[in-house]
């Protein structure tokens, strides 16, 4: 009698979990939330992140990292890439020279990076943005605006297009004999 009621109790709890994997998928779906710190105004400035735009420099700034030098430098950066959409000064270092500043920012909601270098209030011969491809070790070809050998997470993080088999001849139309080799690539 034990017998046939452990035998009754396991079937039906095999039943029962049979029945629960045939249940309908369930049609709610759960909305991902947004990063804290990811809610931009309207000037494009992370506010969650302490970033506000000051009309002078024309950027979000964090108000109390930058003094009044920083601050004019911060400007003259950004009037060399060009004010726009989430123009961010990330960090203005002060270098050992008057007016020597070195100066990070980001554009756009892809946070495109750009690094200006300040020698005595001006500008300095900056070398094309390659979006830190050197940083990845990549191989930076300034001509097609692009990077060679780099990951495809920090070409999408950058906000290029990553491509993952290109071919290494492809900027050569004359080129007669080619390897068939993959070459990844990410393009801005």
């Amino acid at each position: 009698m034990k017998l046939k009621i452990v035998f009754f109790s396991l079937a039906f709890i095999f039943s029962i979990m049979l029945i629960g994997c045939d249940l309908p998928p369930q049609t709610d779906t759960i909305q991902p939330s947004q990063p804290i710190g990811g809610q931009r105004d309207e000037n494009g400035c992370l506010g969650p992140a302490g970033y506000s735009w000051n009309n002078e420099i024309g950027a979000c700034v964090r108000e109390w990292e930058l003094n009044e030098s920083q601050k004019k430098a911060a400007a003259l950066a950004v009037e060399h890439v060009g004010a726009g959409y989430a123009t961010t000064i990330v960090g203005v270092d002060v270098a050992r020279c008057p007016g020597c500043f070195s100066v990070r920012l980001e554009q756009g909601e892809k946070r495109t990076p750009y690094t200006i270098t300040l020698n005595d209030w001006k500008v300095t011969d900056v070398p094309k943005n390659d979006f830190g491809c050197r940083s990845t070790e990549g191989n930076w070809l300034p001509e097609y605006n692009e990077c060679e050998y780099t990951p495809r997470d920090w070409c999408e993080e950058a906000g290029g297009t990553y491509a993952e088999c290109e071919s290494a001849c492809r900027h050569d139309p004359n080129a007669e004999i080619c390897t068939l080799q993959c070459v990844p690539v990410c393009q801005f």
